[in-house]
């Protein structure tokens, strides 16, 4: 058996539609000193089938384990007990990659002596059409050299990088389970990395899916609080950090963009007792976790991009989280309504 260089964790669940194409995908990379570890995540569909008849091809390749569902995050760590490759990447099983995504990525790591390479990524339908490219290493205003470059510009995605298996183990670093497990795990690993490298070329294809955890968060969902806690763990492990690279992330990339992302969807909850809920409590732990989250670059950001007449709205919002207040909210919502009828 060849020496494995690169261990690749790959989680399954609900994704017997997808999983063919994935595992195509990789047990055709052109580096073939690497290693499959499958994680059957309680999947009650015919994933486990999939996977093998896979390890019926592939015995020498792929390490195939289920356990009882926990979510994403739970697997990737089950699966990093079984590593054993110098390397970790991460695959979700309904994306798929380039035949030569995991040499380049390793070639350079050895060039560079890296603990950490960040590459580039496609966004596809599952039609496999263009939604959009990353533009991970197209920036100027900080030197690629710094940490503050990839958390800025590194993207919290798990799937586009190769760590150094270390980098978790000596530093203790595991994924939570819920939604939005990457947002304060990645920082993490980017901050405790001795050496950053990057490739340019784009090395996979990011699935968007109506029935994944991305899919699902275009509508309002409980756990989109998930990101509180997220918070709140970058918060727990602020030793890890370079002070100014934290004060760095908190102010200009922490989890508060991904508020102002997803929670303009507040208008569009029909239950008031619900969206007062939500505000109250979302707002509470905002002001608790970060005072002055809405000074932030973050914030800045997000009004300077908004367009003229949306740029009212996200100012009542911010104010109705900041205050606990939901009747500015419930009054934009009536008029919502009105519009549509």
């Amino acid at each position: 058996m060849n020496k494995q260089l690169i261990s690749i964790i790959i989680p399954v669940y609900n994704v017997e539609k997808y999983l063919d194409k994935c595992l195509r995908s990789l047990v055709n990379q052109s580096l073939k000193e690497i290693e499959l570890i499958l994680v059957n995540d309680g999947s009650p569909d015919n994933s486990q089938e999939i996977i093998d008849q896979y390890v019926s091809l592939y015995p020498d390749m792929i390490k195939s384990f289920t356990k009882p569902n926990g979510g994403l995050g739970s697997a990737r760590n089950y699966g990093l007990h079984f590593a054993r490759g110098e390397y970790v990447g991460f695959i979700d099983s309904d994306d798929y990659v380039k035949p030569d995504m995991f040499e380049k990525l390793y070639k350079k790591a050895i060039e560079e002596n890296a603990d950490l390479v960040i590459g580039e990524f496609e966004i596809v339908d599952e039609q496999e059409n263009y939604l959009g490219q990353t533009n991970i290493t197209g920036h100027a205003d900080i030197p690629v050299t710094d940490k503050k470059y990839a958390l800025k510009y590194g993207r919290n995605e798990a799937f586009n990088k190769l760590y150094r298996r270390s980098l978790f183990t000596k530093n203790n670093i595991t994924y939570p389970t819920g939604w939005f497990e990457d947002y304060p795990t990645t920082p993490l690993l980017i901050e405790v990395a001795n050496k950053i490298a990057y490739v340019e070329d784009t090395l996979m294809y990011y699935v968007q899916r109506d029935q994944s955890i991305m899919g699902q968060a275009k509508v309002f969902s409980e756990k989109y609080f998930d990101i509180l806690y997220a918070t709140q763990r970058i918060i727990d492990n602020k030793d890890l950090f370079n002070p100014s690279d934290y004060t760095f992330f908190m102010d200009e990339v922490s989890p508060v963009h991904v508020f102002l992302k997803y929670f303009r969807n507040i208008l569009y909850i029909k239950d008031r007792k619900n969206r007062t809920k939500i505000i109250k409590k979302w707002g509470k732990e905002l002001n608790r976790m970060l005072p002055e989250w809405y000074k932030s670059t973050a914030v800045k950001r997000r009004m300077k991009e908004s367009k003229w007449f949306t740029i009212p709205l996200w100012k009542i919002i911010i104010y109705c989280f900041r205050k606990q207040i939901s009747w500015p909210v419930n009054v934009i919502y009536y008029f919502i309504r009105l519009a549509k009828y």
